[in-house]
């Protein structure tokens, strides 16, 4: 039997009198945390190496626990790790503004890669939608975001590049709770509404159904595979 290693982060001196902390992303092994008192790390658990990220400037006191529940719906955060295909690890931190028509502020920070210092992008052509409160799913080299607003959309941003592209969603996408994934090597939509499960996939530019279910409220449902 493998041994199993536990680590102590009331050891790690970062973490100490840290009351709680949430995991936004992880990719090859490396998680991407939030704690209570708004600070942010990269960890290998495995390694308890730990990287600091620096404070981005303007923005040390969003997120701060006194804040109220109603600004928080104002100055909503999306976040997103993953690596690029030159292997450069990359956290981007996407800070949806109070008006729904203001377009998101967008940061990048690059693991030992220039100043070390938060990098302003410019911000995706979002229109009239809105990027969900959900964090981005790493695939491919690439991250991708749910989107809110209508014909509910997908945005992706390539990690090279650092540009942001809309993919269209699946067509149930509007009538239901969308949450990403991946499945099988492929980038994958679950749809919940309805009375109704389903999954979906995307080959190449278009969505395929890959399995869903209908149930009542009470009985648990079971997927059935349509490939």
């Amino acid at each position: 039997m493998r041994e199993t290693t536990v680590l102590d982060f009331s050891l790690i001196d970062q973490f100490r009198g840290i009351k709680s902390s949430s995991l936004l992303a992880s990719i090859n092994g490396i998680v991407y945390l939030q704690c209570s008192n708004n600070s942010k790390f990269l960890l290998n658990p495995i390694t308890a190496e730990l990287l600091t990220l620096p404070p981005l400037v303007g923005f040390e006191n969003l997120c701060g626990p006194s804040q109220s529940y109603v600004f928080f719906l104002q100055h909503q955060f999306s976040h997103g790790f993953g690596v690029s295909v030159t292997g450069v690890y990359k956290v981007v931190q996407i800070h949806n503004q109070t008006g729904f028509m203001d377009p998101p502020r967008v940061h990048v920070y690059t693991l030992g890669v220039g100043t070390g210092d938060w990098r302003r992008l410019q911000p995706p052509p979002l229109g009239h939608y809105r990027i969900a409160c959900a964090n981005g799913i790493s695939f491919d080299s690439d991250i991708y975001w749910i989107l809110q607003g209508g014909d509910h959309r997908v945005l992706k941003f390539t990690m090279d590049t650092e540009s942001f592209d809309l993919i269209d969603g699946p067509m149930e996408y509007d009538k239901c709770v969308a949450r990403l994934g991946v499945l099988n090597g492929k980038l994958c939509v679950i749809l919940s509404g309805l009375n109704r499960y389903l999954v979906t996939v995307l080959d190449g530019c278009a969505w395929s159904e890959y399995a869903s279910c209908e149930f009542e409220y009470g009985f648990v449902p079971t997927l059935t595979n349509t490939k």
